[in-house]
């Protein structure tokens, strides 16, 4: 349970970064590869969970989707956080 909590917490803290900064951007994008690095511990954490029989196959399944979709949108997300899409082109754009 800690694990997700620091991930919730990292996530809150990335998006509240000064999205203009690239210094800012670059934390963001530090606390989002420690959310995808808790996002690995928490599906071993599962696998374990369902292999000592703690979860069900299905819970199992259910979660382990679930996980997949956040896992996706954070490297999305993190990989967003490290490009110049949002604010170099935006001012480039701007002068044109």
């Amino acid at each position: 349970m800690t694990e997700i909590t620091e991930c919730v917490r990292k996530i809150i803290l990335a998006n509240q970064v000064n999205k203009n900064e690239h210094a800012d951007r670059k934390q963001a994008a530090g606390m989002l590869s420690e959310v995808r690095a808790s996002l690995v511990v928490i599906r071993g954490m599962l696998t374990l969970g369902w292999g000592m029989k703690f979860i069900s196959h299905g819970a199992f399944m259910i979660l382990t989707t679930q996980l997949d979709s956040v896992e996706k949108q954070i490297t999305r997300w993190h990989g967003w956080f490290l490009s110049d899409d949002f604010a170099g082109n935006a001012k480039k754009t701007a002068l044109s």
